[in-house]
């Protein structure tokens, strides 16, 4: 059977110069979260998370919010079609 994903099974979801980084193998790296990637070509895919992953942010004020959508291989995802759409929420922290 074809591997019709391209080889790509997961995403990595990084927002450098807004969370501190986390420990990830033997790198550090802003990474908000891994998401599983299902479907096939031409799907809509809607993923839901019911946990939060929380994240210490960097300092206090940003303007503007980077977000890259990376490969296992660091390699940057480009999406030749369709809506991507992330949702981020912001609590103070007790700490």
């Amino acid at each position: 059977m074809p591997d019709i994903s391209g080889g790509v099974r997961q995403f990595l979801v990084y927002a450098p110069r807004l969370v501190e980084n986390s420990i990830i193998g033997n790198v550090t790296a802003p990474l908000l979260r891994v998401v599983n990637v299902n479907g096939k070509p031409g799907d809509s895919i809607s993923e839901v998370y019911m946990t939060e992953h929380q994240h210490r942010i960097l300092g206090k004020r940003h303007p503007d919010i980077t977000i890259e959508i990376r490969t296992l291989a660091g390699k940057l995802v480009k999406f030749h079609w369709g809506t991507c759409i992330l949702t981020l929420h912001f609590q103070r922290s007790l700490f």
